[in-house]
């Protein structure tokens, strides 16, 4: 009975993991398809495999538009955003989990209930600060826009993956005389990597 049923169990698991593939990959496969199709195509039957291979589109984006441009800044941002947040936001994880001050608590709860704030109640002040800033149209305010939006989830994640850590580890190389920045960068921030996949984005 306990075999039979441990079976279930692994053959509703193995569903639920097909069904969460499936349901992430269609989109990703269905654009690809629909790259190499025709509009009229498209739109006569969007889900059928394409007929013939048509690179009309991929003509059109580089003609009409500096693509490879596009490209780089998208691929600028992404990796300037990227590396500043992965310091700043482990840092500050680490420094609430680790240390005590005057009103850490505080900042922290700041920091969560900034995530119970809807994403379209904040896109009006957050264009009006980056239009007052002079970033507007600029790609370091697309790159400021992405820091600010994962601070809060990045602290809230960070926060509790440091505190897992046993502070034994910090005592034991603070006795062997390491400091502040050796203690995070050899010690804590290696054991966070499960933790910062999610904010490499």
């Amino acid at each position: 009975m306990y075999k039979a049923r441990k079976i279930g169990v692994g053959i509703l698991e193995y569903a639920v993991m097909l069904f969460t593939i499936a349901v992430s990959v269609f989109p990703i496969i269905w654009v690809v398809m629909s790259a190499f199709k025709t509009n009229a195509q498209i739109l006569s039957n969007p889900f059928e495999l394409p007929t013939q291979i048509n690179f009309d589109a991929f003509v059109y984006i580089f003609e009409k538009y500096n693509f490879v441009r596009y490209f780089g800044n998208s691929l600028l941002i992404c990796i300037v955003s990227t590396a500043i947040s992965l310091v700043i936001f482990a840092m500050g994880g680490y420094v609430i989990a680790k240390y005590n001050f005057p009103g850490k608590n505080v900042m922290f709860a700041l920091f969560t209930i900034t995530l119970l704030v809807p994403a379209q109640s904040k896109a009006q002040p957050i264009f009006s600060l980056v239009t007052d800033l002079n970033l507007y149209d600029n790609i370091w305010g697309v790159a400021l826009v992405y820091l600010s939006m994962g601070l809060a989830m990045s602290m809230f994640i960070l926060k509790a993956t440091f505190m897992a850590i046993p502070k034994s580890l910090d005592e034991a190389a603070s006795l062997e005389g390491a400091g502040f920045f050796t203690t995070f960068w050899k010690i804590n921030f290696p054991l966070q990597k499960a933790a910062l996949q999610p904010l490499e984005f």
